[in-house]
């Protein structure tokens, strides 16, 4: 009882004053957008601070609010970079685990992961039935994250 107190007392800010979760999120995702941070395998949560100028318990409260932790937010940018790559005709005979890590992928576990929550597939199976059928990856922001379909 005592701990789950404790816990919830953590994830909020100790300063006084409301934590402006909207222009963090912005910086956040200006910066992966146009310095595209998530390339780099070794991106931490405190180099992504240093680059929108907060902290790390600003950006965690922030990420969380936003149904994120820090390396699902960051992967989620891998993972339509990785769409992008996969859907490019020129990339159609380079082999996944090179794509994986052009997108900033450690391995093809992780990236598989996240295909099958969005396409109930493996990255081998989603790249046969876009070669096959001759289908693309469009993207809706439902708000809270972005979903991929195949149409």
């Amino acid at each position: 009882m005592l701990s789950s107190i404790i816990r919830r007392f953590r994830t909020f800010p100790r300063k006084k004053g409301k934590i402006d979760v909207e222009g963090i999120m912005k910086r956040a995702d200006a910066s992966m957008q146009k310095k595209r941070l998530f390339l780099d395998k070794d991106l931490t949560i405190k180099q992504l601070c240093g680059e929108i100028g907060t902290n790390r318990t600003y950006l965690s409260f922030s990420l969380k609010s936003k149904g994120y932790n820090f390396y699902s937010y960051v992967n989620r940018y891998r993972t339509d970079y990785f769409y992008a790559l996969l859907s490019d005709a020129k990339n159609r005979r380079v082999i996944l685990i090179d794509l994986a890590e052009q997108s900033g992928f450690n391995s093809l576990k992780t990236l598989n992961r996240y295909v099958k929550n969005d396409f109930g597939m493996t990255a081998s199976a989603l790249r046969k039935q876009i070669y096959t059928k001759n289908l693309s990856i469009a993207f809706k922001d439902s708000g809270k994250a972005k979903t991929a379909t195949l149409s």
